[in-house]
């Protein structure tokens, strides 16, 4: 493979540093599956991922490996190990979003879930959001997989635990909407989202309004769209 088509998050504009030679072919494997993904072969990024995955799984496990970062310095390698966690949850979840095909689904859901699973063993407590976005995909899974009560339950479990995630609450009120446009439930979508603005010192609180606007928008809801926008623009008059 050229250098030229390497997909990679470091070095950029720089020559890239030696991959530690016990990686050489993890490293190749990552970016066989970046150019499939690149040429949208979801099937073929997720056989080639899930077999490093679990290579990598193994290897943190044997030799006690806390963290992605951890990792990242023994690895050397061309993508930061956390930023291809991340692509490759994507990739998951493109194949499940644009998918009604029950077998896939379930295979496709069920590596998604679990990789989320993991993923939350190796994440250190300063990294919150990376934890955030694990349980929130596994919940929101459920709810793709039309496990509509396990993902409610998920839901509730994480904000009991943390009622000021704000995009626990975003991502909860989007499975009822923002997900399912065909059937919407705007009035359940709308609840919690009311919920979540109830919550004193929410985080990201003007992520949350920005989505009841979208809603109420999307909605038709004309009235409750100009009286949300009118107590926004006052508060934020007052706070110049």
């Amino acid at each position: 493979m050229k250098f030229k088509d390497i997909f990679k998050s470091k070095y950029v504009g720089m020559k890239q540093e030696a991959i530690s030679e016990q990686f050489t072919d993890f490293d190749l494997k990552m970016q066989k599956g970046y150019k499939y993904l690149s040429n949208q072969e979801y099937n073929k990024v997720v056989e080639i991922w899930i077999s490093i995955w679990n290579e990598l799984m193994d290897y943190m496990e044997k030799d006690n490996i806390k963290t992605f970062k951890m990792f990242d310095k023994i690895y050397n390698g061309s993508q930061f190990v956390s930023n291809w966690v991340n692509d490759f949850e994507d990739c998951l979840y493109n194949i499940l979003s644009n998918s009604k095909d029950i077998e896939v689904l379930d295979a496709y859901g069920n590596i998604r879930i679990k990789l989320n699973e993991q993923i939350q063993n190796f994440t250190h407590l300063e990294d919150k959001l990376t934890t955030e976005n694990a349980k929130r995909a596994i919940a929101e899974t459920y709810f793709l997989l039309g496990n509509v009560k396990k993902g409610e339950e998920l839901f509730e479990i994480y904000l009991s635990e943390d009622p000021k995630w704000g995009w626990g609450w975003i991502g909860w009120s989007d499975q009822y909407w923002l997900c399912e446009r065909e059937n919407a439930n705007y009035i359940k979508a709308e609840d919690l989202l009311l919920k979540a603005l109830a919550v004193p010192d929410l985080d990201d609180r003007d992520c949350a309004e920005d989505r009841l606007l979208e809603l109420y928008s999307e909605s038709d809801q004309d009235e409750k769209l100009k009286s949300l926008e009118h107590r926004l623009n006052e508060r934020n008059s007052r706070k110049i």
